[in-house]
């Protein structure tokens, strides 16, 4: 394999006159789009839920051995806290009452065992 570096108007042209090239780039630069984006997500997630779980944790009160925090917060105001999305908060916790860090109740969210890392 060899490579090369080329001008800007050799690629226009190797564009223009080679539609085989051309799908070739539009494919590779395609993948490697949508795998940047996929990384980006999950670093975005991580990011945001290590803030939902530092939040709970400072929030959170012990009642009769179980770590609560109320009143429940809604999606939005754990999003203005961390900031992030209302969207980006359900998909978080979701993850994390899926894993069983976390249970929500109508009058709290009980704090069951903190994730050492997101995943």
């Amino acid at each position: 394999m060899k490579a090369c570096l080329l001008t800007r108007k050799q690629v226009e042209k190797l564009i223009a006159g080679d539609r085989l090239f051309m799908k070739y780039l539009l494919f590779r630069l395609t993948a490697r789009v949508r795998a940047l984006t996929i990384t980006v997500r999950a670093l975005a997630l991580d990011d945001v839920q290590s803030g939902v779980v530092g939040l709970l944790v400072e929030l959170a009160q012990s009642e009769s051995g179980i770590r609560i925090v109320r009143p429940r917060l809604s999606q939005r105001e754990i999003a203005d806290r961390v900031a992030a999305s209302p969207g980006m908060i359900g998909r978080v916790m979701k993850h994390l009452v899926a894993r069983g860090n976390l249970a929500v109740t109508p009058t709290g969210i009980v704090v069951r065992k903190i994730p050492t890392t997101a995943t």
